[in-house]
């Protein structure tokens, strides 16, 4: 069973925009949240830290994880599909 590449490029690319956007609205909404999971995983005091979100920073943001959602995704798929050749 061969898996198609460019579909599963697709599912990888909105997996990973997905993944970012989740992310970024829980920054958004809760930072005291990430700040004390920053305190809590790098043991450094972290109070004066500020997260700032710009549009541009949006957008390359949402393109890089989805170009590499995508080429993730693919590549997977290119290797199963590489390995059922051999077999």
């Amino acid at each position: 069973m061969k898996i198609n590449l460019r579909k599963s490029g697709i599912i990888g690319a909105v997996t990973g925009l997905s993944i970012y956007l989740v992310f970024i609205l829980i920054v958004k909404l809760r930072p005291s949240m990430i700040l004390n999971l920053l305190s809590a995983t790098n043991q450094v005091k972290v109070s004066n830290f500020f997260m700032t979100l710009t549009p541009g920073a949006l957008v390359v943001g949402c393109l890089t994880h989805a170009i590499v959602g995508f080429f993730v995704f693919w590549l997977i798929a290119k290797i199963y599909n590489s390995q059922q050749k051999n077999t």
